[in-house]
């Protein structure tokens, strides 16, 4: 055998082509993965706060008295700046904030980096019969692109996702009124 058989390996001709070729490929992949990424933390926020939606009607339906969804901070009280959680908790003399510890019910971290949270009305509240007490109210999540997604609740306490009625690359709260991030 000749020592050119026996020496089986690659050229530096061969590694740099390589180099170029997977690095090229990355450099084409990776910012359509962060998008990937970000709509990710966009659903998965938005189904947490779905969920929180159903826990909250149904412990209400359950217990037979009033419950109150809120976005909270610290997971004890309401607070609309800068949430990062929901908080679940009875709310049987309807003042929109627990009063004691033993009234949380369970506080829900929802929030993940790059989005952000809000609800239009201080808090959403379920009565005995599951409807949302007062008005309609929606949860919006926008994420640092300005891509969105909204969460309508009824006031029969019924739920549904906003969608992209026209096919614009937009999600609309009812047609022609995209969400604003």
């Amino acid at each position: 055998m000749s020592i050119r058989a026996l020496a089986g390996g690659y050229t530096l001709v061969e590694l740099l082509i390589t180099v170029a070729v997977v690095s090229t490929i990355l450099s084409i992949s990776i910012p359509g993965f962060s998008i990937l990424i970000e709509s990710q933390r966009l659903d998965s926020s938005t189904d947490t706060i779905g969920r929180a939606v159903y826990l909250a009607r149904s412990e209400a339906i359950k217990r037979g008295q009033w419950v109150t969804l809120c976005l909270s901070n610290d997971g004890h009280q309401c607070s609309g700046n800068n949430p990062t959680q929901l908080l679940l908790f009875a709310d049987q003399d309807r003042t929109g904030t627990p009063t004691t510890p033993s009234e949380i019910i369970h506080h829900i971290p929802t929030i993940q980096k790059g989005l952000t949270i809000s609800y239009n009305r201080p808090f959403l509240r379920f009565t005995p019969l599951g409807h949302s007490a007062g008005t309609n109210g929606t949860f919006t999540l926008c994420t640092a692109d300005k891509n969105g997604a909204m969460l309508i609740i009824s006031t029969l306490g019924r739920m549904r996702k906003a969608i992209d009625y026209n096919g614009d690359g937009l999600v609309e709260k009812t047609v022609g009124d995209p969400i604003r991030c």
